[in-house]
């Protein structure tokens, strides 16, 4: 997955007597570096406001599946209305065998929708038992493309030089994802071993609805008018249609901002805590999530309760 390939982050500015310098020109030998590291992830998690992001996150999802299965349903609902209304002189059987597609498709959809949820929890245990592959390639890559990476930031390394280190770093780099890929065929195997019996579970289920729409459309007459009695108009439903979707989407935009403030309110809380803690540590830099082995003092449970009393 595209998490996987991490980098260093920097997420301070560097704070000297001459201003702000670019990493590769630091000059070591003058001054002695005073980094700082910190777990952001952990950060986030920790903050008081971290549970309600990840409810404001579930609210967008759910509003927006919503929106989209009364979309599909209307869609259907009014393309079978209007076949029915087309097909009204074309005998029953047509219009019998017009409303079951529609029928099945509903169904199918709703089938489908379970099948993703199942899915997603299947994917979330097989992701547990391919964690550790993952990890062991991750740091069997890790020091390599450091080094490499390291190399190139050399500023007595000649034309040459530096290209034949980009193609080893491009070469380390596309093996390390063909590793990767190996990991995430071997936990799609999972997954699809795992979902087997639902998959043949929803089969079973939709032909049984099969047969129970076919005896309950045998039973009934042509009926082809609207709701309330009312003759069709493909163009009126279609409007109401789009009434109900733009004042879903409206909804959804409104989910999507709290998120959205939430989110920058707790990643503000955390840089305005790592600002503070460093008026008085002085660090040159101050990484984020850093998987390198680099020397660097933890700030993280400093930062953290330092958010709190921001936050509360």
């Amino acid at each position: 997955m595209r998490w996987l390939i991490c980098m260093l982050t920097i997420t301070a500015m560097l704070t000297s007597a001459c201003g702000a310098l670019p990493f590769r020109n630091f000059s070591f030998g003058k001054q002695k570096a005073h980094f700082a590291v910190v777990d952001w992830k952990k950060l986030m998690k920790d903050h008081p406001k971290y549970k309600q992001l990840i409810a404001s996150g579930d609210a967008v999802e759910s509003a927006m599946r919503m929106r989209d299965r009364q979309l599909q349903a209307g869609r259907q609902q009014i393309d079978l209305l209007a076949r029915m209304k087309g097909l009204k002189t074309q005998g029953k059987d047509h219009f019998m065998r017009a409303e079951f597609s529609a029928k099945m498709a509903e169904q199918e959809a709703i089938e489908n929708d379970k099948l993703r949820k199942l899915a997603a929890a299947a994917s979330v245990e097989a992701e547990q038992e391919v964690a550790k592959d993952r990890a062991a390639i991750e740091e069997a890559y890790r020091l390599p493309i450091l080094n490499l990476r390291m190399k190139l930031e050399s500023v007595k390394m000649t034309k040459s030089a530096r290209e034949a280190v980009l193609q080893e770093l491009k070469e380390v780099i596309q093996t390390k994802n063909q590793d990767l890929s190996r990991v995430e065929a071997k936990k799609a195997d999972i997954v699809n071993k795992k979902m087997s019996g639902a998959m043949q579970s929803a089969r079973e289920r939709m032909t049984a609805f099969a047969k129970d729409r076919q005896n309950s459309i045998m039973s009934k007459g042509l009926g082809i008018k609207g709701p309330n009695g009312k003759t069709f108009d493909s163009k009126e439903g279609a409007a109401e249609l789009d009434q109900v979707i733009a004042s879903m989407d409206k909804q959804i935009k409104i989910k999507q901002e709290l998120h959205d403030k939430l989110l920058d309110d707790i990643n503000g809380d955390i840089n305005s805590a790592i600002k503070k803690i460093n008026l008085s540590k002085k660090y040159t830099l101050v990484f984020k999530n850093v998987r390198a082995n680099i020397s660097a003092d933890d700030i993280t449970d400093a930062v953290n309760a330092e958010v709190k009393n921001i936050a509360n």
